[in-house]
């Protein structure tokens, strides 16, 4: 494996978990009735075209080598992804249970068939009485078009020359305008009437994150303070008190996240930034996916006692806090033993180029 190849992109795991961070402060502060950084939801969407940059430059010669198979890929992906989700999931169907016994509101077949999609990780139109698609867990809804991104790579995209790549790219930055036009924004696959629209909103980000992947140069390297300068900028735009538009939402697509991948992939020095951004990588997907049966739970105590503004102040920091420390103790105390089981159970059927995260992943 060469230098390059063993590139861990630091800055860019700094990125992922403060944006992980906006998404949970986004969730949190809507539960609190205050809706007015819009433009945070968007950095779902700079995941989808960091995942495209990190997943080329993790798997794309390994595929068009031939040492990596189309199934070992989607296997490495799942084993990745899986059992935090399953794990978010299954909160989630619990409570509905929950709500089965204590409110009567919802049936225990309802809950089960809604319950087997969710584990699918597949919408669900069970209960029409609620907006969402993804009843047990609303983050999961990503995880459907993060492997649909992820199946199309590996079976076309990775084979095809970057002119050809451009040219895809090109006709995915049209269909997310005419969506942002169209829908008046881009936030779609979330629910049930907008989630045939998360098709067009994942195709863009994650194809260009692979093209900014095949365009960057060999060796980048940014000093230390200007990795800091970068890494306390790179939150600002999302927090614009803009009312929201729907083409406001394309800079952010087509300029924004580009250059910051582009810029923040380049290696850093020194040691403390280096750390921060590895533990805010490292926790930035157990933040994201479970999230949401955290914050249902604390919606219901919500519910049941009302607080004053300073209460709710109060109640939505310890609200964040409380998702971290979860998700820390779910990262190291399930996440991270059941991968190991399942990355050995692998090796038992598939060569050894054919399993294991890449250093990009952040794992």
């Amino acid at each position: 494996m060469t230098s390059v190849q063993r590139h861990r992109f630091t800055l860019l795991d700094g990125f992922r978990g403060t944006a992980s961070a906006i998404v949970l402060l986004f969730h949190v502060l809507q539960h609190l009735g205050y809706n007015g950084i819009p433009y945070t939801s968007l950095a779902v969407d700079f995941f989808f075209m960091l995942s495209g940059f990190v997943i080329s430059f993790a798997y794309e010669d390994r595929l068009r080598a031939g040492d990596m198979s189309f199934r070992g890929f989607m296997r490495v992906r799942l084993v990745r992804l899986y059992p935090l989700a399953f794990l978010g999931i299954s909160a989630g169907i619990a409570l509905g249970f929950l709500a089965v016994v204590m409110k009567g509101d919802v049936s225990a077949v309802d809950v089960t068939k809604a319950g087997i999609l969710g584990l699918l990780l597949l919408p669900s139109y069970v209960f029409p009485q609620w907006s969402t698609a993804y009843p047990f867990n609303m983050a999961s809804w990503s995880l459907t078009f993060e492997l649909f991104t992820n199946v199309v790579f590996a079976a076309i995209i990775f084979r095809i020359s970057l002119r050809k790549l451009a040219v895809c790219v090109g006709v995915f930055a049209i269909g997310l305008v005419i969506l942002a036009v169209v829908h008046h924004g881009i936030d779609s696959g979330y629910d049930q009437d907008n989630f045939f629209g998360g098709f067009v909103r994942v195709l863009f980000p994650f194809f260009a994150g692979v093209m900014l992947c095949r365009i960057r140069p060999a060796t980048q390297r940014v000093m230390p303070k200007q990795a800091w300068v970068m890494a306390l900028l790179f939150p600002l735009p999302l927090f614009l008190p803009l009312g929201y538009h729907g083409l406001i939402c394309l800079p952010y697509l087509f300029v924004f996240f580009p250059v910051w991948i582009y810029v923040g992939s380049a290696r850093i020095g020194g040691t403390a930034l280096m750390r921060i951004c590895k533990f805010l990588g490292a926790m930035s997907y157990p933040v994201f996916i479970l999230q949401d049966p955290i914050l249902r739970l604390g919606e219901e105590f919500q519910r049941r006692h009302h607080l004053s503004l300073k209460g709710d102040i109060v109640f939505g920091l310890v609200m964040y806090l409380s998702v971290y420390g979860i998700a820390y103790a779910a990262r190291r105390l399930y996440d991270q033993p059941v991968r190991a089981w399942l990355r050995r159970r692998l090796t038992l059927t598939s060569t050894p180029t054919t399993h294991g995260p890449a250093l990009a992943t952040g794992d």
